[in-house]
This record gives structure tokens, C-alpha cells and sequence, in this order.
């Protein structure tokens, strides 16, 4: 029973449905001798203005692509290279404002093998096994923004498909339009039905664009009715050309279909010198399907074609015959002895790229630097993926492709979160728009800042747990103080069990413990605070980052508050860009930017996050644990991280319901992470922070006294 694939796709233009959309596209390479191979490029803009070059940057990709004598990999890697190139060519000659980048996704189809190249901005899944995976550039090289980045490395990964998997090729924007749980129920089905759920789900985006890679048996396809106007390339059906659409007003859109383009664009695009970038305006035609030129840094020409019969009379030359007698048999020389050699070649290429990357592959063993190790195992899986391209079903090869993903995996360190639990979804017990902030954890309750409605939230974590309540909001009196609106919240533990601190917009310091009233607390020398940042109560004091006056001021415990004035902790250091504190023995800064700065006695040291698979996006918060290690929540790749106290990457923690984190907060007595997941509140087993290090470590941990 043969195994067939097909690719359905739709694109969505200012709320308008086409068959494909301007910022996506389909081309084709013909190996002599191989099996023909389909490329879909999809680009999505990262930079405002960027939207008018899209449809030119996936003709270049295409294009690019569809002229290369080389493997399937190295013509997709290298079309990749060169279209960046030329976006870069354009962003020097222009000004900074008028600089533009993408984000660029290219699945390249041969029979039932998938090769997805990912760089910048892009998105995709794969669901194998019943298993879905979220595929995204993880190297930061991979992650870089075409056209702006100094380097640019594509992240490439092949799929061997059977039966049953889809590949889903799609906008980064999906992910603000359906949840992991959602999506991951969706791609269980059918891949007629999810192209269908995917519309509903994405029609009221502006600009959207999807490909969908099913893979099936032959047999099942007469088994199944498509609507047809959900199936953009099905095996057997014309493509599904969308309903007429109103005229949208010339240059309203950026870039039509690909594989409508004009004779003469041909002509027109220069693939050798750099590419005259241009917006190009659009209609929109009755039939719902544009077309446009290219436009290159050449005008474009109109050649004209001969006319055999103008020469049919002239006489032909006598030595014309033995010349072409002559070629002829050169022709079939080279058709005897060129398929040899040809394979020759491609058998020795395969010998070097295989003897490649076992050396390769043996000295990342042997590289005690983690980011060094990771890269040059990225070097050992390029190689190899171009060797597949050549031999797929090598069993040395295959071999080693485990062997690497292994030590990868190991070296990634993913590691789910088990018993994670809901417990409290704050919509459905608390009134008005919420934007929980930060969360603290003491004396068996859970506290949560929310911005919006500018109040503190208690939830129960004992008795009736979950239960929440409003425990201080502005306007609150607390003995004959009136608060403000609380910006900032920290756990200051003492021999009474601890309290809750509550720092309002006016400086005012309220404590507040389980089941009494907020009470008022001095607070010396706040009025000389530039800005409050991020505060962190300890066992010493409480800790105030003060930002706009580069200062981190420590105020120790007395028994009536904080009556003795702060004691600077850092001089002559640039603190501003700070968002979160974390003080264990050391002082930690974590920047909106990723970056973790660690002071020692007030010298700064290293943090360099050593080893870990890709950089933190939009990090919220920092916690100490007890034994001198550092959880961090990472917003952006979805996960929380463990570091050790010197900065050397650990861990990362994952679980299917943690699609926003927000913050975290720990109870190392019952062993247990709260974690703070949109609106709502999670708990988790608290993993051990003591467990073995990534391949290739053996820390001890640098706690300093």
C-alpha cells in the first residue's frame, strides 16, 4: 500500500481568504534522476515596514532554490544565505528607519522525507507518534532576523513521515490565537479537518499563512471526502480557489501568490547581484488570485522570439553534418559513462561528510565548554543531514544521527513538571480586568499583585484551598494611612511566622499577615528613591533596586518596621534595565533583555548562562533557592530555568498548561513550585535543583558565603 503526502495551504489578507497568500509560496526542483522535490516558502515581517518586502524575499528564496546544482539541503541553505544577504545589502543602503527583517520558514518535500529550515521569527509542529512538538529556531543564529543579523545559520531538521503525521508550517502569530491545549486537540484530527478548524480560528487575523503536510496510505484517500474548498493541493482535486473577493485598493497588499507570476518576471529578477528591494502594490481581482512583477535592479526586457521559418530557406553549410554526427556521439559517450561517474561523486561526497562528522562528533565529546560543545554538534547534524540527502537509509548514518541526539537531549535538559495541578483560575473568582504581576508564597497562602485593578489577591493554599480574596487595594485604610496603589509585594520571614510586604506608588510600607488587617510600617528615605524597580525580603533586611539613582538600598529588621534608613550595597554600578532581584548570598539582576548580572561582595562576576540550547526571551522573574541555585521564568520559550549560582545552565521545566508563565514562588518545606500561568494559579512537585548536570559537566556548585 503506497504512502503518499500532500500540502494544503490558505493565506489570509487583511481579513480577505485566498488560496495562498501574498507572503507564501510553492516551487519545484527536478533533479536529473531523483525524485522532484517541492519547496513552500513561508515569510512573516519583523520589523514595522517590513510587510512590502515579504513577497519579493520568498521569489528570492524560490528562485534561488530552484536554480542551484547542489543537494536539496545545500540549495535550500544556500538560497536561504543569499536572500539574506540581499535583505542585508538593501537595510546598509538604507536609513535605520527604513530598515526592514522577516522571520522565514521553507519546508522542502521529496516523497515521504520533509526537510524544515527554519531562521528568525517562525513557527511550526509536528505530530508524530501522537506526540506534537513545537518546532522553533533554538541556536541564536537560527533565531537572528533576516536582513539584520551580522550571522545567520538556519535551523534545518529532517522528518522521515509515515501514515498519520503532520507538519503544520504556520505565522507565529498562531500562537496569540489558540492555546498549546487547544492546538494539540486540534492536530489529532484529520488533516482535512484541521486545515478547516485552522480558518475558523485565524480569520479575523489581519495577515495570516499556513501550510499543512499530511502524510497517508494510498488506500485511505478514496476512503475520504474533502470539501473542496479546504483542500489547497489534495492528490487527486483541482486546487481550491476561494470565493470572488471585493477589490482591495492598489498597494493595500504586498505581495501576491509566487507561482502567478508574470512571463516577464523572469526576465526581470537579477539572482546575481543584490536585489532592488521595491514595495509593489496589488489588486486584488475578481477571482481572488494577483499577479505582479518582480522588480530587480535591471529593467525588465521583453524579448522577442525567432521565427524558425525566416531562416528556413537558407542554405546549410556542408560542414554542418560530420559536426553534428560529431556531437551525437559525444552525447551518447557521455550518457555511457556520466551516470558512473556522477555517482562516483556522490558516493565520495557521502564518504567525506560521514568521516566529517564522526571527527566532529568526537571532539564535542571532549569539549569541557558547553557552548562550544553545542556548537559544533550543531556542525555535526548539518553534515549529516546533507548525507542523508545523499544515502538515507545508511545504517552508520542513522547510527550516528542517534548517537547526536542523545548527547543533545541531554544537554538540553527538558524535563516536565510532574504533578502540576490547577489551583485557582482567579477569572472565574475575582471581579474586573486582572494583570497578575508577582506572586510570593508564606504562611500557607499564595499572594498575587495585580496591576490592572491595583490590588493585592490572597489565595488559600490550606483549608478551603484556592479560595481567593482581596486583601489591600488602593484607597484601603490600614490604621490612619490610606494606601496608594500597591507596586510592589515581597515575603519577610521572621520568628512569628512572616509577613506580607506591601509597597505602594507612594512609597508606603504596609505588612500585612494571614487573616489580620494591613498595618502601616516606617519606612526611611523612600522619598529619596529615583525609581523602585523590584524589592526582595530576606533574613537581613529588605532590599529595594532603585534603578534611576543605580543603587540598591538595603534596609535592616528592627521590630517597628524599617525606621533606620537604607545602607547602599553596590557602588558606582549602572543598574537601570533591571526588572527582578534575587539575593542568596549574592546579589542577582535580571534584565528585560535576558541578561543576568551577579555581584559578589560588590564585584560583579560571571553569569554566562553556559550551555544552555537557546537564549532566554522575555524573562519576569528570578527566585533563589535554598541551596544557592536560581530558578528563572523564561515568558517566551514557555519554560522555567535552572542555573546553578555561578550562572552555568542546569535544567529547563515544561508542562503542557504553561503557555504564559508568569512568575514563580517556592515552598522548599512541602516541596512544592507555585507557579503563576496567565490568570491562574498552578502547583507543581518542586524539582530537585540537586539533580546530575547536562552532559559533558561536573559542577560543584560556587555558593558564595
Amino acid at each position: 500500500m503506497a504512502v503518499r503526502t500532500w500540502v494544503g495551504q490558505f493565506g489570509i489578507v487583511q481579513g480577505q481568504a485566498l488560496e495562498a497568500g501574498p507572503w507564501q509560496g510553492k516551487f519545484g526542483l527536478n533533479p536529473s534522476g531523483e525524485e522532484p522535490v517541492d519547496l513552500y516558502v513561508l515569510v512573516q515581517p519583523a520589523l514595522p515596514g517590513s510587510e512590502e518586502f515579504c513577497g519579493q524575499l520568498v521569489a528570492v528564496v524560490g528562485h534561488l532554490f530552484e536554480r542551484q546544482d547542489l543537494s536539496l539541503t545545500g540549495a535550500l541553505m544556500k538560497a536561504i544565505t543569499a536572500a539574506h544577504e540581499n535583505l542585508r545589502e538593501w537595510n546598509r543602503r538604507s536609513l535605520r528607519e527604513h530598515q526592514v527583517g522577516a522571520g522565514l520558514s521553507c519546508l522542502a518535500v521529496r516523497g515521504t522525507v520533509a526537510y524544515l529550515a527554519q531562521a528568525g521569527p517562525s513557527l511550526a509542529y509536528l505530530r508524530h507518534d501522537a506526540a506534537l512538538t513545537r518546532l522553533a529556531p533554538e541556536d541564536p543564529r537560527a533565531g537572528a532576523v533576516l536582513g539584520l543579523a551580522d550571522e545567520l545559520r538556519p535551523q534545518l531538521r529532517r522528518y522521515a513521515l509515515a501514515p498519520g503525521d503532520l507538519l503544520l508550517v504556520a505565522s507565529p502569530s498562531l500562537d496569540d490565537v489558540v492555546d498549546g491545549v487547544r492546538l494539540g486537540e486540534l492536530l489529532s484530527r484529520d488533516a482535512e479537518e484541521v486545515l478547516s478548524e485552522l480558518y475558523l480560528i485565524a480569520r479575523d487575523q489581519p495577515d495570516f499563512s499556513v501550510f499543512l503536510l499530511s502524510c497517508f496510505e494510498e488506500a485511505d484517500l478514496s476512503e475520504t471526502i474533502v470539501p473542496p474548498e479546504l483542500r489547497a493541493e489534495p492528490p487527486s482535486e483541482q486546487p481550491f480557489v476561494p470565493p470572488p473577493t471585493p477589490s482591495v485598493e492598489a498597494g493595500s497588499l504586498r505581495r501576491p501568490p509566487p507561482d502567478t507570476y508574470e512571463e516577464e518576471a523572469e526576465s526581470t529578477f537579477d539572482l546575481l547581484g543584490p536585489l532592488e528591494l521595491a514595495p509593489v502594490a496589488v489588486a486584488v481581482p475578481e477571482t481572488g488570485r494577483q499577479t505582479v512583477r518582480l522588480r530587480g535592479a535591471q529593467p525588465g526586457v521583453r524579448s522577442r522570439r525567432p521565427n524558425p521559418l525566416a531562416k528556413a530557406g537558407r542554405r546549410i553549410p556542408a560542414w554542418v553534418l560530420p559536426v553534428v554526427l560529431f556531437l551525437g556521439f559525444a552525447g551518447l559517450l557521455a550518457w555511457w559513462v556520466m551516470p558512473d561517474s556522477i555517482e562516483g561523486n556522490r558516493a565520495a561526497k557521502f564518504d567525506s561528510l560521514l568521516a566529517g562528522a564522526k571527527e566532529d562528533y568526537s571532539a564535542a565529546l571532549t569539549i569541557s565548554d558547553l557552548s562550544e560543545k553545542r556548537r559544533l554538534l550543531g556542525e555535526v547534524s548539518s553534515q549529516l543531514a546533507e548525507a542523508t540527502d545523499i544515502r538515507p537509509d545508511d545504517s552508520e548514518l542513522t547510527a550516528l544521527e542517534g548517537d547526536v541526539a542523545v548527547v543533545l537531549a541531554e544537554m538540553d535538559g527538558v524535563q516536565e513538571l510532574t504533578g502540576l495541578h490547577l489551583v485557582a483560575d482567579l477569572t472565574t473568582q475575582l471581579t474586573g480586568d486582572l494583570s497578575l504581576q508577582r506572586l510570593v508564597v508564606g504562611g500557607g497562602h499564595a499572594y498575587l499583585l495585580d496591576g490592572k485593578e491595583s490590588r493585592v489577591v490572597s489565595v488559600s493554599l490550606s483549608g478551603p484551598a484556592g479560595q481567593a480574596e482581596e486583601v489591600l487595594r488602593e484607597g484601603d485604610l490600614a490604621g490612619m494611612a490610606k494606601a496608594a496603589r500597591p507596586s510592589q509585594i515581597a515575603w519577610l520571614p521572621d520568628v512569628n511566622g512572616g509577613s506580607l510586604l506591601v509597597i505602594d506608588s507612594e512609597r508606603h510600607l504596609f505588612s500585612l499577615r494571614p487573616g489580620a488587617d494591613p498595618v502601616p510600617l516606617a519606612l526611611e528615605g523612600s522619598d529619596g528613591w529615583g525609581s523602585l524597580d523590584a524589592v526582595f525580603a530576606g533574613a537581613d533586611g529588605l532590599y529595594a533596586l532603585d534603578g534611576e539613582n543605580s543603587q540598591l538600598w538595603l534596609y535592616p529588621s528592627i521590630e517597628d518596621g524599617f525606621a533606620a534608613g537604607p545602607e547602599p550595597v553596590l557602588e558606582g554600578v549602572d543598574l537601570s534595565g533591571a526588572t527582578s532581584l534575587a539575593i542568596n548570598g549574592d546579589v542577582y539582576l535580571l534584565s528585560a533583555d535576558g541578561h543576568i548580572r551577579r555581584f559578589s561582595a560588590g564585584q560583579e562576576m560571571p553569569f554566562e548562562m553556559e550551555g544552555i540550547d537557546r537564549p532566554l526571551t522575555s524573562p519576569a522573574s528570578l527566585l533563589p533557592l535554598a541551596d544557592g541555585s536560581l530558578l528563572v521564568v523564561d515568558r517566551g520559550n514557555k519554560r522555567i530555568v535552572l542555573f546553578t549560582p555561578d550562572g552555568r545552565f542546569q535544567r529547563q521545566y515544561v508542562g503542557n498548561q504553561l503557555m504564559d508563565p508568569q512568575a514563580v514562588a517556592v515552598d522548599e518545606v512541602a516541596a512544592r513550585l507555585y507557579v503563576l500561568n496567565g490568570d491562574s494559579l498552578f502547583v507543581a512537585d518542586l524539582p530537585a535543583s540537586t539533580a546530575s548536570p547536562p552532559a559533558g559537566e561536573s559542577a560543584t556548585p560556587d555558593v558564595a558565603p
